[in-house]
């Protein structure tokens, strides 16, 4: 039998190791940044063109390389931090395995121009998927300059899994958070097709916060600080108002490593969980420094999961430096009357000490405001009944409830369903009870109107009809420079449900609202919008549509708020308008009916 074992050439194996190290043009960055602080550099420069696929530019003022070092750096393996296997419990560099440069020119054409500081002539290296094209000496600056050009350019299947350029850049831009936010005494400029990104001066930690994130969320930081024999604890945490539903800026580093800890990261939202809601995420930036033979950074490819020895007590010490700092600065909760499911057992209902809260609206609109689209009607063409009479969405309940399990059915027959009467009235400023004389109907109110909403805004898609209110003072908000690429990723489908933005640098400006949306919520809808954005990344237009009308509608949506007869009956005839009234856009139960024989049976009667 003949031999069938072999080794892989160094080119196809330099291809499967980049497949760890080179996921997409981020992860070359990351690489190539992170030897540039290695190598001392007090500036670092990025340019990329087309998002990284074409072009990835990184140059550093740092140490520079010597012909020799300049060619052995794009070995396997080649490094100058490990000579041997206990060298690697005592890391205090970023790259150390030797494998970023020859994965990276693996699967792409590398150029690399280098000089150090005492050389009068630098060495320019071009490899082509591991091939050296050409090394020779050079006149360059000192430092280090690498040039990626046409990532993947050789394994196509690879290059057509990357998403659009947009998406990209987001990663990249995570990326350079992720070393930038650490290291604020070095100047980090990113270009991008030519156009300045950032141009982040030196500085220190909270400056190097403001300038990627704006000045809104440096003002909402609170200092945290604690040293013991175990660790050390630096940073910034955010205050429980400026906490979001999604993930936005969460950040852990030890020892200057960007690093993801499930652990440590539960540890925090649990010393949280006195002053926020369970579904609410605070903002935080801690840095920890350990002793680096207590960590093993060597446990994942991106080498942003570590394993610390003595995780249970560092948790502790994290969670009581945390703790202190929120009652230092006096943190309190507020509650949510916008909240989904406001425990209402949770209120103190003392005498006197309770009040119904007040939601401040636009005074020139009225959410109840009768504007119908056409296509859901057409389910119940055959009703002649004027939709502002109760009596119409009677006859569509029985309708309904006659698909439903025979203890659900609100009337005996849909023929009997105008010959009822029938009231509403509310309850907890939070649902609707429609009662007949045989049966009660409990709505859930925001549920109901996020139905409503949602599909006004899908027929205004559909018919392009334009219907908003512009704001006589705008309403100004400034933001980071990802989350100005998401609204403008966005930006067809927000004019189209009626918003008016303009965006400036890192400035928005808000000078329309959809009709129906509050001032107070405009901001918060684009937010969520943002945040929930960056992990849905459909291209297809009508999912993208689906995906802005549920969110602008939820926020738009009625919360605790007082309704009179006039108002709720509006609801229920749009309600029962739509095509889907049992369930809202978030797949939530929107309505329950129990008829007389099974409240009966819940009392024994």
């Amino acid at each position: 039998m003949a031999d069938i074992i072999q080794l892989l050439p160094d080119a196809v194996a330099n291809q499967i190791a980049a497949g760890e190290v080179v996921q997409r043009p981020a992860s070359v960055i990351k690489e190539l940044v992170e030897n540039a602080l290695d190598s001392g550099a007090s500036k670092i420069t990025i340019h990329v063109k087309d998002a990284g696929r074409t072009l990835i530019q990184v140059i550093d003022n740092g140490c520079g390389m010597t012909e020799t070092d300049a060619r052995l750096a794009f070995e396997r393996h080649a490094t100058s931090k490990i000579r041997q296997a206990v060298d690697l419990f005592n890391i205090r560099t970023m790259g150390f395995r030797g494998e970023a440069l020859a994965s990276i020119s693996a699967v792409a054409q590398v150029e690399l121009k280098t000089k150090t500081h005492d050389s009068d002539l630098g060495t320019h290296v071009v490899i082509n998927g591991s091939k050296l094209e050409k090394q020779e000496m050079s006149t360059c600056e000192s430092g280090s300059q690498f040039i990626v050009k046409n990532l993947f350019y050789n394994i196509p299947a690879r290059r057509k899994f990357l998403k659009k350029d947009s998406i990209e850049f987001s990663h990249i831009l995570n990326e350079i958070h992720r070393v930038a936010i650490v290291n604020p005494e070095i100047h980090f400029v990113l270009m991008q097709d030519d156009k300045e990104v950032y141009n982040l001066p030196k500085g220190n930690l909270k400056q190097r916060i403001q300038n990627i994130f704006g000045k809104n969320l440096s003002k909402d930081l609170v200092p945290i600080f604690s040293e013991s024999p175990l660790i050390k604890i630096t940073g910034f945490i955010g205050k429980p108002e400026r906490a979001t539903k999604k993930g936005g800026e969460q950040f852990f580093f030890a020892n200057g490593r960007f690093m993801k800890h499930p652990y440590f990261f539960k540890t925090v939202l649990n010393t949280y969980a006195d002053v926020l809601s369970s579904d609410m995420i605070p903002r935080f930036f801690i840095l920890l420094e350990v002793d680096p033979q207590d960590i093993d950074i060597n446990i994942h490819p991106t080498k942003t999961e570590i394993k610390f020895e003595n995780e249970p007590a560092l948790a502790q010490i994290i969670a009581a430096t945390v703790r202190e700092a929120i009652g230092k600065f006096n943190f309190s909760s507020s509650m949510n009357f916008e909240a989904e499911d406001l425990p209402m057992s949770s209120l103190n209902l003392s005498k006197n000490e309770i009040s119904i809260p007040s939601i401040h609206i636009n005074p020139e609109y009225n959410p109840f405001e009768e504007k119908r689209f056409s296509t859901p009607r057409e389910q119940y063409s055959n009703n002649k009944t004027s939709t502002t009479d109760h009596q119409a969405w009677l006859k569509m309940m029985a309708d309904i409830s006659h698909s439903e399990p025979r203890q659900h059915q609100i009337f005996d027959s849909p023929k009997s369903a105008n010959e009822q009467e029938v009231s509403v009235m509310q309850f907890a400023l939070k649902f609707i009870v429609a009662t007949t004389d045989k049966a009660l109907m409990i709505i859930h109110q925001r549920r109901a109107h996020h139905r409503i909403l949602y599909e006004r805004y899908l027929q205004r898609f559909q018919n392009k009809k334009l219907e908003s209110q512009a704001l006589v003072f705008p309403i100004e908000k400034e933001i980071s420079e990802d989350y100005r690429l998401m609204v403008e990723e966005l930006m067809s489908e927000l004019n189209a449900i009626g918003y008016q933005i303009v965006l400036e640098n890192q400035q928005m400006s808000i000078q329309s609202l959809p009709a129906e949306m509050k001032q107070a919520q405009a901001v918060e809808a684009i937010d969520q919008m943002i945040q929930d954005f960056s992990q849905f990344n459909a291209n297809v237009e009508y999912e993208r549509q689906k995906f802005v009308a549920k969110m602008v509608a939820y926020r738009a949506s009625v919360g605790y708020q007082k309704l009179n007869t006039s108002e709720m009956q509006t609801l229920v005839n749009d309600l029962f308008l739509t095509t889907e009234p049992a369930y809202c856009p978030r797949g939530k139960r929107i309505f329950t009916m129990m008829n007389q024989a099974e409240i009966e049976r819940q009392l024994k009667i």
